[in-house]
């Protein structure tokens, strides 16, 4: 196929920047439908009442409690400074301002000393959208929400936007599931998450997700085409083999079995295994479904291109919002679980590129994540399933084999508000994802300036 050399090359650019000198390496121990799923422009052009209504002020919401861990590709770290700097530096690198969220939220999400602060990615998103805003954005706990939403009596005032934030998703946690449930129904009018608990849930079982992915494939042109196989472990195995397991309900490579044994298919796979297998909706019942795909050996031998795509305003875009790829991050886990990452984005400015890459050879990749992405915003339960995107998202990117062309797909559909940055890798201070997130939400969310 003509688009492999370029993808060489690119995979090229990437392994000569990560193992250079200059290098940015850090180590971190079923049967789908063919429709296209088309939308009429009514469908895809009408905003649903819960982007409607715009928001006066929002809180900031960690979730997790005291045995989350932080993970190093969410944290950013930058010194104190005295004033804060709209363009690159939030309000929550101030002394006064550190130490005020410090006392309020977990250890996990901001710590300091005398010299640095260590956020999380979301409170330094938080901070951008509460300078932009004058300060209508306060930070507090999931303990604290759950106190004021108990015996069905919000004690929040009206218009109020909450951000919910963790470190990884942890669907046991009764006091998140106790959340959602109740916010699942709230008029949009008085009080909203966000995410919605319908995406969420819809983000966390997966399948919904690689089906929309192979629809789109259905559709797209050849090049974009490839998809591996799924089986959802509910009926007859389409694959014939284990291929590599997944699970719902998880994060990252949490119950990922790339190569199970006999075990691990007769445990998981009844579809496969000699045992009785479980009626589909007895296994949906259950958090965490096993189901399996087709073992693609270049994720993990050529690593994975995370796309960061945030929306912008554009009167003439679907929604009046387009799609612009800010980063894109390439990913390879060494044997040793050593990551290395290699920011490949060609509008940064690259003390010395490797030999044999130009910026052309990114052009590609970016063409194909907008593809997906406008697809993904385009299908008719876009508002309920992918609203988020209206913000941005982390599209996961793999290559096929050879042999059947080397071709560019969509691993995970990896949602804003749980992607990781990557920010200590990125061009330094390293907030910038943060700050465009941050005035996506305004954008979209918030009341716009100068409005009661």
């Amino acid at each position: 196929m003509e688009d492999s050399p370029t993808i060489q090359r690119l995979l090229n650019a990437s392994h000569a920047l990560g193992l250079g000198s200059h290098s940015s390496i850090k180590s971190t121990s079923m049967p789908m439908s063919k429709s296209c799923s088309e939308s009429t422009d009514l469908d895809i052009n009408a905003v649903p009442s819960s982007l409607a209504f715009r928001y006066c002020s929002a809180f900031w919401i960690g979730c997790g409690g005291d045995s989350a861990k932080p993970i190093p590709t969410q944290m950013l770290q930058h010194r104190l400074t005295s004033a804060a700097n709209s363009a690159f530096v939030p309000s929550c690198f101030l002394p006064e301002k550190a130490t005020q969220i410090q006392s309020i939220v977990e250890p996990t999400f901001l710590s300091s000393n005398r010299e640095l602060v260590t956020a999380h990615q979301s409170i330094v998103t938080a901070s951008f959208l509460a300078d932009n805003i004058e300060g209508d954005v306060a930070f507090q706990t999931s303990k604290w929400l759950h106190r004021q939403i108990q015996d069905n009596q919000s004690r929040l005032k009206p218009g109020t936007l909450l951000l919910l934030a963790w470190h990884r998703h942890d669907p046991e946690d009764c006091t998140m599931r106790d959340i959602f449930k109740r916010f699942g129904g709230l008029k949009s009018r008085d009080v909203r998450i966000f995410p919605s608990t319908h995406e969420l849930y819809h983000a966390q079982e997966k399948l919904g997700d690689i089906r929309a992915l192979d629809q789109i494939a259905d559709c797209a042109p050849s090049r974009w085409s490839f998809r591996p196989v799924t089986c959802d472990n509910t009926s007859k195995c389409r694959l014939g083999v284990s291929g590599v397991l997944k699970r719902t309900h998880s994060c990252g490579s949490d119950h990922v079995i790339l190569h199970p044994t006999a075990s691990d298919v007769s445990k998981h796979l009844q579809c496969l295994s000699r045992r009785r297998r479980m009626s589909e909706r007895r296994t949906r019942q259950s958090i965490g479904r096993w189901f399996h795909q087709e073992f693609v050996e270049d994720l993990v031998s050529r690593g994975e291109f995370r796309v960061f795509v945030i929306t912008g305003e554009d009167t003439s875009a679907l929604r009046k919002r387009r799609g612009i790829v800010m980063e894109i991050i390439h990913t390879l886990e060494l044997p040793d679980k050593e990551l290395v990452v290699t920011v490949l984005h060609h509008n940064l400015a690259w003390s010395r590129r490797p030999q044999g890459h130009n910026s052309a050879d990114l052009k590609e990749l970016e063409d194909f994540a907008l593809y997906i992405f406008d697809a993904l915003r385009n299908r008719p339960d876009w508002s309920s399933n992918y609203e988020s995107l209206e913000i941005g998202v982390r599209l996961d990117i793999g290559i096929s084999p050879a042999s059947i062309g080397c071709r560019y797909f969509v691993n995970e559909i990896t949602r804003i508000y749980e992607a990781d940055f990557f920010a200590e890798w990125l061009a330094q201070p390293g907030t910038h994802i943060c700050k465009a997130v941050a005035e996506a939400i305004q954008e979209v969310l918030m009341v716009p300036p100068g409005q009661d």
